[in-house]
């Protein structure tokens, strides 16, 4: 079994995950010994069986829908990251071009002065 711990980060957590799965294998080893002590018994632990690694199937299925979800998710959050990082450029630029161009306005009133025009 793979354990991330991404999401909480959280050690305690990753242990207790282990300790109950560690529980659970222990008792599917101790049931199948005392199942086949009998043909019928055996079967009846076969089909139990069977019915918990299904279950553990559409959980990890379940599982993996909310981790794509989660993966579209974080996507779509990167590109609109991206997009207002752009837009920020955008405007920067757009700010140090007018800033130019008051610089620009500035001398040009500046030498109208001198030379005795009111702007």
């Amino acid at each position: 079994a793979v354990v991330s711990t991404q999401s909480t980060g959280n050690l305690s957590d990753t242990k207790s995950y282990l300790e109950k799965h560690l529980v659970r294998l222990n008792s599917i080893n101790e049931n199948f010994i005392r199942s086949m002590s009998d043909i019928e018994t055996g079967y009846i632990f076969l089909q139990q069986f069977q019915q918990i690694v299904e279950g553990a199937k559409q959980s990890r299925g379940g599982i993996e829908v909310r981790r794509e979800e989660a993966k579209k998710h974080r996507d779509s959050v990167n590109d609109e990251y991206l997009s207002l990082v752009e837009e920020g450029r955008r405007y920067a630029g757009v700010v140090a071009r007018f800033q130019e161009e008051c610089d620009k306005t500035e001398s040009l009133v500046k030498q109208a002065r001198e030379l005795g025009i009111e702007c």
